[in-house]
């Protein structure tokens, strides 16, 4: 067995020994916060332009109180009525997902993932959501803002019968609003037509 094995605790471990076990790896930033460890957003973009964006977050709450709420927006540039979003099935832990519309004004839903049971200080849990409704038209650009420490982020787009990329671009803007490129960790390559 090996060593981080051993160091997990059981699913009868208490609150406090899930913590402990949980923060042994944490930066000092991520203390007291909901972490992601990995964010995952697929982007599936038809031949005229409609999507269906998937999310999928794998969060770990190193807070001291158990989160039933994550909150989210979505914008798009044009959009068929409103933006749908809906919950994926639960994770393997049993996690179910409810979306809650905040704010909506047509092309920016502003929602909350209500997460039951709540994730418990210590434990990890994944939740996954399906946006549609959003269209690309003329300037096929789309922005995804983090709020919360994320360890990982992986955004796949598929543009269906695009056949030939033009151009394309990555900037990650900092917190002081500073913006730098993030074109070199960007890969792409054609399937059959698509981008």
């Amino acid at each position: 067995a090996s060593t981080a094995a051993a160091e997990m605790p059981s699913a009868e471990a208490t609150p406090a020994a899930r913590m402990d076990v949980a923060t042994k790896e944490a930066s000092p930033r991520e203390i007291g916060q909901i972490v992601e460890l990995s964010m995952q957003v697929a982007i599936d973009i038809d031949p005229d332009g409609w999507a269906s964006v998937t999310y999928r977050q794998h969060l770990l709450n190193l807070t001291a109180h158990p989160v039933a709420r994550i909150a989210r927006e979505l914008w798009f540039e044009t959009v068929r009525d409103r933006i749908k979003i809906t919950p994926v099935d639960g994770d393997a832990a049993g996690h179910r997902l409810v979306i809650h519309r905040l704010h909506d004004t047509g092309n920016l839903v502003k929602f909350a993932c209500l997460i039951s049971p709540p994730i418990a200080p210590g434990e990890a849990a994944e939740v996954e959501y399906r946006c549609d409704g959003g269209r690309f038209v003329e300037d096929h650009y789309w922005r995804h803002s983090i709020h919360r420490p994320t360890r990982e982020l992986t955004i796949w787009l598929r543009h269906r019968g695009a056949q030939r990329l033009l151009n394309c671009t990555a900037t990650e803007e900092q917190v002081s609003g500073a913006e730098h490129s993030a074109t070199d960790d960007l890969r792409w390559d054609y399937d059959q037509g698509d981008v």
